[in-house]
């Protein structure tokens, strides 16, 4: 690298509580202690609840590099922060997973849109009524009759 030649950033945007990171550029040992710790600082800033890590701008991605971005969804974890990858090409998958990387534990969703869905708190499933909620809303009942049949007198 030249005097006066910038490592490349790596752009970082908080939308709906997920820190989304857009990867487009090789991750070489100087992009990624700047995105390491650019991310982990959004992290503390934001209290994101996630990130997504897009990497659809990746034409390679090699086991190092995978394995520095493992450690980053490592310390994201640790800092409350769940990780997804999102947008990997099917010959990256298909070169790292030959080359045996750990994949094991990863998130991975196709798209920003899949990502977000699983981001996505589930909804509460209704409790089915209890035998004390159903003896209160039958007194609710009565006292209602109650207070209609006072009412009309």
């Amino acid at each position: 690298m030249d005097v006066g030649d910038e490592v490349p950033r790596i752009p970082i945007q908080l939308a709906r509580g997920v820190l989304i990171a857009s990867v487009q550029v090789d991750l070489d040992d100087a992009v990624m202690a700047g995105f390491r710790k650019d991310l982990l600082e959004r992290i503390h800033t934001s209290s994101a609840s996630a990130v997504i890590l897009d990497l659809s701008g990746l034409d390679t991605l090699d086991s190092y590099e995978f394995g520095e971005l493992r450690r980053l969804i490592g310390m994201s974890r640790v800092m409350g922060a769940r990780a997804v990858l999102v947008g990997l090409k099917a010959g990256i998958v298909a070169s790292l997973v030959m080359t045996g990387v750990d994949v094991d534990g990863l998130e991975a969703a196709p798209d920003l849109d899949d990502a977000f869905r699983r981001l996505a708190p589930e909804p509460e499933a209704p409790q089915p009524p209890t035998p004390d909620d159903e003896a209160e809303a039958l007194e609710e009942d009565d006292a209602e009759r109650a207070q209609r049949a006072g009412d009309e007198s």
